[in-house]
């Protein structure tokens, strides 16, 4: 049997006659708004789609620049232990310095950039520049934490990542327990299996292995048994609701004690208020990241954060 699925756009001639033409570019356009958002699904022309997606094509035209003349860079998050205020990790967050938009967060373009060819140049780029990082910060003399980066789904598929990436600290002459690869929920659900035995050979490498934006998505106690890692990310919008419901705190209560029980740490995305670490202290947390401790550093910024607190 062939399962067929289909995504639609729709365009709809106005009070003044568009040309033949026009109504097809007008009806493509709709059509390619409902395959970026998800397909499956039936859209309808207007002039606001029209220009997000025109925005989203320019920013698709811009990727191969962006990658052949350097144009992304990496800023840095720090995470701090809620016990003694020590950094025990920094997240690598990724920034496209755009030559005419200036500097974009991936909520403008990694979803266009994971649709393209350029998703493993990607992976390639963000695992060499990390490395190139820590290495650099170690010859200079300053202590660096674990730097936790992010892998895409279909990365979680691949049987030889741990290769590539044993390969690559080997290259830079770092400890792969120097890096911390982080996956979401929603790269578990196309293949459970697969994903538990990357996340095992990335351990048996030495890494470490976090779920991050835990209780935000697929949220499944099946899996969690099963999946090698080390460390649960409580999503920020259980922080953010510390402040105005006690459910809030309650679920974070009951994704501290759950970790422990299956001797995984937990770290708080999003803090930004000293109430928050203070109530997040209180049920058991480990550490936590967010704006109360730093907002994303420059690799520059970053160097100088750490020798501030090597000589604090």
């Amino acid at each position: 049997m062939i399962s067929l699925s289909a995504s639609i756009g729709i365009a709809v001639m106005g009070e003044n006659p568009e040309t033949a033409e026009t109504l097809l570019s007008q009806a493509d356009t709709a059509m390619y708004a409902a395959k970026s958002a998800g397909g499956l699904q039936v859209r309808t022309y207007d002039v606001i789609l029209d220009r997000g997606v025109r925005n989203r094509v320019a920013l698709r035209s811009d990727l191969r620049a962006a990658f052949s003349e350097n144009q992304f860079e990496l800023h840095f998050q720090p995470q701090i232990s809620l016990a003694d205020a020590s950094l025990i990790g920094a997240e690598a967050l990724l920034r496209w310095r755009h030559p005419d938009r200036g500097l974009l967060t991936p909520d403008a373009f990694l979803a266009l950039l994971l649709e393209s060819p350029y998703e493993s140049t990607l992976v390639e780029w963000l695992l060499n520049t990390v490395c190139l990082h820590i290495a650099a910060w170690q010859r200079m003399g300053v202590t660096v934490p674990r730097i936790s980066l992010n892998l895409s789904a279909r990365q979680l598929l691949d049987m030889e990542l741990a290769d590539r990436i044993r390969h690559v600290v080997g290259k830079h002459g770092i400890s792969a327990a120097m890096l911390d690869v982080e996956i979401t929920e929603d790269c578990l659900v196309s293949d459970i299996d697969m994903a538990t035995s990357v996340l095992a050979t990335l351990k048996q490498a030495g890494l470490c292995t976090s779920l991050d934006d835990f209780g935000a998505g697929y949220s499944s106690l099946s899996y969690l048994v099963r999946l090698p890692v080390d460390t649960l990310k409580i999503d920020k919008s259980f922080v953010r609701g510390l402040a105005v419901s006690d459910k809030a705190s309650a679920v974070i209560r009951g994704i501290v004690g759950l970790a422990r029980s299956l001797g995984m740490k937990t770290v708080a995305e999003g803090v930004e208020h000293q109430h928050q670490a203070d109530e997040l202290k209180d049920a058991g947390c480990d550490s936590i990241q967010g704006y109360l401790v730093s907002r994303p550093l420059s690799s520059e910024a970053f160097v100088e954060f750490l020798r501030r607190r090597s000589v604090a």
